[in-house]
């Protein structure tokens, strides 16, 4: 590349702006300039498993479309002044050396420094769960899901039904309740699975039939989802512990510069030229201070940094994500006189120009300053506080959480793209039903009533496997999960 380009690009890039189609076409163009061994020189670093194998699927795609010069494909080429010949030579070369191609999750590739240097500083270098700690983390996510069946009464009905159907009164007599109940519970998750035979199977079903085949299947596979998603999240927390020890002695001990680990790190990297970060909101500082010091020789010796975030998307804050580490970064990089090219991405190639309009429309006037006041007071303050005499303190609170939401959503505006066909049949719909504050039952059995009417004229209009249901609160999810279940739909539930 000619020095006179930037060596550092940062994108800022909400939902459906092509993120992910220039973060894949910089790759590209890193890999066809190097030339020999440059799959090990560049490397990418994603938040999510998923993630990672999309650009991995893009990467390859473009190459692929570059050698059939299909209408993209041309694009490409002039992109990335690449020919179909020299595509395919790339292509070739990345599928004999496949395990050089460095597209990782940030935790991975943390990991594998931690191995790497494992044993310069004493650790244990074979670092995974054990068999018998995947045992041990399946009977304790089942007796806690068959103790959470005594607080939630829907689904103890649901898992009382199950029971019916898994044995014979006969037999559920002879036999210790939670011990054999957790034992057909183990068994049965090692034979049901989400394959796309059942599915097809349970849309065959006659939905009058109110037959014993079919209400066994359905309950089921209702009842596998809502269990598959307390067994996820389980073995999710205990995840949660061991990724922190690690990111945590990474930071802590391998990047101390006074045990002369840095240069060891280096080596075992090899001479990385260019480093692109994705999703950048969902990074915690502990992640950033394990990675910076590898940024840091990177930019020194004039290599290429590439990020892409978004702080209003950041859903991970939870575990530690810091959207405001994003801006700092950013600001960070400008203010050292780097050579730094900020874009933002403001072309939504996903959703309709209906869903995009509605959404500017939305976004333009929450950022109304009297809007934004009004629901952060709603929101952060109780009631009892909205009325109470620290106003000062108050304000303090309101003004730094305002100053932290404009920045979030100072480039929220999109525009449509000029790539979608066909004529545009989304809509959004609110629908307002006023009920007592007081009456939460009764707002809840609305809702259900209204969920029920939406799903019933959807019917005529197209698949219902093509439908999401958001919810607030986990127990919604499993509430109305049970309810629709009841009236007949196959649901798939999730929750976080």
């Amino acid at each position: 590349m000619e020095s006179k380009e930037p060596n550092i690009i940062i994108y800022k890039a909400s939902a459906g702006s092509g993120k992910t189609y220039n973060l894949a076409l910089n790759y590209l163009k890193f890999i066809s300039q190097e030339g020999k061994d440059s799959l090990k020189k560049f490397l990418a670093i994603t938040f999510t498993n998923k993630a990672a194998f999309e650009m991995k699927q893009r990467i390859i795609v473009f190459l692929k479309e570059i050698i059939k010069q299909t209408e993209r494909g041309k694009t490409l080429s002039c992109q990335l002044n690449l020919s179909p010949e020299k595509a395919k030579e790339i292509l070739n070369h990345l599928f004999l050396n496949y395990d050089h191609l460095q597209v990782k999750t940030i935790d991975s590739f943390l990991l594998t420094l931690y191995k790497a240097i494992s044993y310069e500083v004493g650790l244990e270098p074979d670092f995974r769960v054990s068999t018998y700690l995947r045992e041990e983390l399946i009977e304790k996510a089942l007796t806690d899901f068959y103790q959470q069946t005594e607080k939630d009464q829907e689904l103890k009905k649901i898992l009382e039904t199950f029971v019916e159907i898994l044995i014979t009164e006969k037999e559920f007599l002879k036999l210790n309740f939670k011990n054999s109940l957790i034992s057909e519970l183990k068994k049965l998750l090692e034979k049901l699975t989400y394959h796309k035979e059942v599915l097809t199977f349970l849309n065959s079903l006659n939905k009058d039939d109110d037959n014993e085949l079919d209400r066994e299947i359905k309950t089921y596979f209702g009842f596998y989802s809502i269990l598959k998603d307390f067994l996820e999240r389980t073995f999710f927390r205990e995840k949660e512990l061991v990724i922190g020890f690690w990111k945590e002695k990474i930071a802590d001990i391998l990047f101390k510069e006074e045990d002369g680990l840095l240069p060891w790190v280096y080596v075992k990297l090899g001479s990385l030229k260019g480093v692109i970060i994705d999703e950048f909101q969902d990074t915690d500082r502990l992640q950033w201070e394990a990675l910076n010091p590898i940024i840091e020789d990177l930019i020194s010796k004039q290599g290429f940094l590439i990020c892409a975030g978004d702080p209003k998307q950041s859903i991970f804050q939870w575990r530690g994500a810091d959207p405001k580490l994003f801006e700092e970064v950013s600001q960070n990089l400008t203010l050292r006189s780097y050579n730094v090219k900020e874009e933002v991405l403001d072309h939504n190639y996903r959703s309709s120009k209906t869903i995009i309009e509605f959404n500017n429309r939305f976004f333009n006037k929450l950022n109304e300053d009297h809007i934004i006041h009004e629901i952060l007071t709603e929101l952060v303050f109780s009631k009892s506080d909205r009325g109470s005499d620290r106003g000062e303190e108050k304000d303090k609170v309101l003004q730094n959480l305002i100053s932290e939401f404009k920045t979030n959503f100072k480039h929220v505006l999109q525009n449509p793209s000029n790539t979608q066909q066909g004529e545009d049949k989304s809509r959004v719909e609110i629908r307002r039903f006023n009920i007592d504050e007081s009456s939460e039952n009764k707002a809840i059995e609305k809702a259900k009533e209204e969920v029920l009417n939406i799903l019933n004229e959807l019917k005529s209009q197209g698949e219902l496997r093509d439908v999401a249901i958001l919810m607030l609160k986990n127990e919604e999810v499993a509430d109305f999960s049970s309810f629709l279940i009841s009236q007949g739909f196959n649901v798939l539930a999730t929750s976080s």
